[in-house]
């Protein structure tokens, strides 16, 4: 196991996820957890923002997806196993002590392009306690992806991602347009 690369701390503290965003459950115990974030880049002023970040253990992501309709989850499903590049992916686990955080997410898993040419993208890991989990290796998803995605998504998963954002998220009316663009994709 790798430790969790900075790029995956928490922006706000510069340290690890400490709690679940949903339930409050210490995350550092060892069980599995999610981490997103996601980014806005700013190219002619060379700086990248994070627009929103938050981990969330395994129990309230599963009662995430519950709350999902179900043809969401079945398109959502058979979008990544048809655009997901996961073998190739899943192949870089082979470089071993090797390990760079880069080989994971330089490239957009689904659309293939370098996530420096992108405006906009998210980075996801599974991790468990202060490690990485590569039993899914962390991953980059381009803004043009995720619209892709937000297509897929009934107004029913549309409303639930809303509440959810609601719940989490709120603050100044400029950030309103960015955290309303797209849904919180898990």
């Amino acid at each position: 196991m790798t430790t969790i690369p900075h790029r995956f701390f928490s922006s706000a503290t510069e340290k690890p996820f400490e709690h679940c965003i949903e339930c409050k459950k210490s995350l550092l115990s060892g069980e599995p957890y999610l981490i997103q974030k996601s980014y806005r880049r700013y190219p002619d002023f060379n700086i990248e923002d994070t627009v929103f970040e938050f981990a969330m253990c395994f129990g309230c992501f599963e009662g995430m997806r519950n709350r999902m309709s179900r043809d969401s989850l079945r398109r959502m499903d058979s979008f990544f196993s048809e655009n997901a590049r996961i073998e190739e992916h899943l192949k870089k686990k082979t470089l071993g002590l090797n390990f760079s955080l880069d080989h994971f997410i330089n490239n957009c898993i689904i659309e293939d392009i370098p996530i420096e040419e992108t405006e906009e993208f998210q980075l996801v890991a599974l991790c468990e306690g202060y490690h990485l989990s590569f039993s899914l290796p962390p991953y980059a998803i381009s803004g043009q992806a995720m619209e892709r995605m937000a297509e897929l998504l009934s107004a029913e998963t549309l409303d639930e991602m809303d509440d959810f954002r609601g719940r989490h998220f709120t603050g100044p009316p400029e950030l309103s347009k960015l955290l309303n663009r797209k849904p919180i994709l898990i």
